[in-house]
């Protein structure tokens, strides 16, 4: 017999169902609006996770990285995937924040999208082509390496080397494995696919697919089976485009772009909150609008004769300004045109010399797919205008960031010598009112007329001049930071969506293949899916059904008929009210082909005529061992072998073996209320179970009874 054991016991409140890492032995359950990840070794919380939710928000479920990776995704209804990187807590934190966001898939937006399920998995590039790859020159590999910058709350600049050009999930793929995120749109009955996370686009036409989806099956040869259980439709996608190396050197490509425009307008949009918005709100305090004309007119006066008769301008320099306002003035100048500078040159111009080369090797590709995939030759067919329109706004936006560096290095210079002008002029002030001296000629104006302003302060003139003209408030950064370069940057943006409509999507769209009309399986109308997975062009199904007798009532079982009335009104009003959340089901193994359109089924047994099955899974990944667990809580391993004979509709061509191996005596398991309760498992693999007892029907609503159990092989 296998020893397993309970290892954590949870409350659950039946809506999100938890989640398990094969590889990091950590299980993720849903705790008062919080994803707590556990470590089943010792049971200690390493992480929760706070979702947050905004209203109306609903979770839909969780799923850790496809081959148990670090990475979990949260997926939404409303069609958000938020995916978030999970580590460690110190010792003492109690876990309340066990991991961090590292970025979010959009699926849908809007009211009428409402996401009922998610699928996350890695689909495969499958290239026969000769000489795919061998040619391509790494020129990327060449150009200096992208930074991350930040700035500090103290105004301090950090900058740390991009350890990935891309979105963190992508990080972990081998060469030829690409992220596939799908869902289905049941008001639209479209596809709605996410390859990589920045690839999005919608596919299908309805009267190709189900008037409902309500399971989503990946298959292992870049194929997905769309199901309604309820009337038993079913529909098959095939990837097709995973066929050729063009396709996938292209999705590279747009890929790269997304990132590239999104890295801009990440670095631009810190340059405006971080660098230009401290700069603009100081000076804006020290030079109110409507007293800007006659504080300037002030300082000329007192920049070309030596004197002003603003009283006021005195009191700017003295109250206002300050030796400690002049110093606070210097450290945002340095941080607005020294850092600025800073992020152009280390961050924003690499990334548009990298936006460059990939504009220019997504041109050729769009001609070789052009002509070796889809058979155009004619000159006027090759050419891709759009693509190339794409690469001559992105050499523009270079030559805009390569001539705003220069400007803002103008800018530096001048208001360093415009600020040393207004501090030497704020010191003379100050000493004098310190030494308690008067004007030469009693004049109430700031300097004497006697005095040549060249004397006052007797170089940079041509700089303090620029400064007092155009940089003491330098609107024309200013107007770059907050229009010029953002409407320039979404023109791009609009260009790049604009080539992925009329060349990615479309070319997507016509290598994805489906086999035909809908199609219906009439012999399981009335069964409900269990649970399912597809092998090549076979589905294996495992279907439940609710039974018109209990295995009570059956003929070798002996029972008073007072007893035999009392389980017949049991079972009347069962099969009336819970039909479907009834404890006696007949279920069902199916194997369908896809390609023949050939349907196998064979009847599960109970393991005994008294056993109640409550739930039946498969170890993922495999069709040949499913587990069953009964109401009792015992758990049975079973093997199925598949016969290769030709008359595939016959029962016979199933066989299921019990291994005799009872995984978990009921003694080991808390199962809350036996009678009315409808337990369920998940499997998440050979090693680890889930078992789920949900509230009792009879429970009161405010009572939380439902839990969870965790369940490990003890090796």
């Amino acid at each position: 017999m296998t020893q397993w054991k309970v290892k954590l016991t949870k409350q659950w409140d039946g809506k999100l169902e938890p989640f398990w890492n094969d590889r990091l032995s950590l299980w993720g359950v849903l705790e008062k609006e919080a994803l707590s990840i556990f470590r089943y070794i010792d049971g200690r919380r390493v992480g929760a996770i706070p979702l947050r939710l905004r209203q109306n928000e609903e979770l839909l479920r969780c799923q850790w990285e496809p081959d148990d990776g670090e990475l979990f995704a949260v997926a939404l209804r409303s069609g958000s995937v938020k995916i978030y990187r999970g580590r460690l807590d110190p010792e003492g934190t109690e876990g309340t924040e066990g991991a961090e966001l590292v970025g979010t898939v959009v699926l849908g937006r809007g009211d009428s999208f409402q996401m009922e399920q998610f699928v996350w998995n890695r689909i495969k590039w499958r290239v026969k082509e000769p000489f795919c790859g061998e040619f391509d020159s790494p020129l990327v590999q060449w150009l200096p390496r992208l930074t991350e910058m930040s700035v500090s709350a103290q105004g301090k600049l950090m900058c740390t080397p991009l350890g990935y050009e891309g979105p963190e999930w992508n990080a972990g793929l081998a060469p030829d494995e690409s992220n596939m995120f799908l869902t289905f749109d049941n008001n639209t009955r479209k596809v709605v696919l996410s390859i990589d996370g920045t690839f999005n686009f919608r596919y299908g036409e309805k009267s190709k697919f189900p008037t409902k989806v309500t399971s989503i099956l990946p298959g292992n040869e870049n194929n997905y089976v769309f199901i309604n259980d309820e009337d038993w439709q079913l529909q098959v996608i095939r990837l097709e485009f995973t066929e050729y190396h063009q396709v996938r050197e292209l999705m590279k490509c747009c890929s790269q772009i997304q990132f590239l425009m999104k890295y801009i307008r990440d670095n631009h949009r810190i340059m405006g909150t971080k660098l230009m918005e401290p700069h603009a709100t100081f000076t804006g305090s020290l030079f109110p609008e409507e007293q800007f004309t006659k504080f300037m007119k002030g300082l000329k006066d007192v920049f070309y004769l030596g004197y002003s008769d603003e009283k006021s301008v005195e009191n700017w320099f003295t109250l206002k300004l300050g030796r400690h306002g002049t110093a606070i003035w210097k450290q945002r100048n340095h941080l607005f045109w020294s850092s600025s500078q800073g992020f152009l040159v280390t961050c924003m111009i690499p990334a548009c010399e990298r936006l460059i080369v990939s504009a220019k090797r997504l041109l050729g590709l769009v001609k070789s797919l052009k002509l070796s995939v889809f058979g155009l030759d004619d000159d006027n067919e090759l050419t891709a205008v759009e693509v190339q329109d794409l690469l001559q706004m992105s050499l523009s936006l270079l030559r805009g960031l390569v001539e705003q560096v220069e400007q803002f290095h103008v800018g530096e210079n001048v208001s360093k010598d415009g600020l040393a002008w207004v501090e030497y002029m704020m010191d003379s002030l100050l000493r004098n009112e310190e030494e308690d001296a008067h004007n030469l000629n009693g004049q109430d104006g700031l300097f004497s007329s006697d005095l040549d302003p060249q004397e006052v302060y007797p170089k940079e003139h041509y700089s303090v001049q620029l400064f007092l003209n155009e940089y003491i408030i330098p609107k024309k950064p200013y107007n770059w930071i907050k229009r010029d370069f953002p409407n320039q940057l979404e023109a791009l943006m609009r260009q790049f969506d604009l080539v992925q409509k009329n060349y990615t999507a479309k070319w997507i769209k016509k290598l994805i293949k489906v086999p035909g009309p809908v199609r219906k399986l009439k012999s399981l109308v009335g069964h409900r899916l269990e649970d399912a997975l597809v092998d090549g062009d076979i589905i294996y199904m495992i279907c439940s059904k609710p039974s018109p007798r209990r295995p009570d009532l059956d003929g070798d079982v002996e029972c008073s008929s007072s007893r035999e009335s009392e389980l017949q009104q049991s079972i009347g009003k069962l099969s009336e009210e819970t039909q479907m959340e009834g404890h006696s089901r007949t279920f069902t193994l199916v194997q369908y082909d896809v390609s023949s359109k050939e349907l196998t089924r064979q009847p599960i047994p109970p393991p005994t005529t008294r056993a109640i099955i409550a739930s039946i899974k498969f170890v993922p990944g495999e069709s040949s061992r499913f587990l069953m667990l009964t109401e009792d809580g015992q758990v049975r391993r079973y093997l199925v072998g598949y016969s290769g004979a030709a008359d595939v509709k016959n029962s016979a061509r199933i066989t299921i073996y019990n291994d005799f191996k009872v995984i978990m005596e009921p003694a080991a398991l808390d199962m809350t209320n036996k009678k009315h309760c409808k337990n369920h498992m998940i499997v998440h693999s050979d090693m680890a179970v889930t078992i789920l007892s949900p509230v009792p029907v009879e429970t009161p609503a405010d009572t939380n009874a439902g839990h969870c159990q965790l369940v490990v092989q003890i090796m």
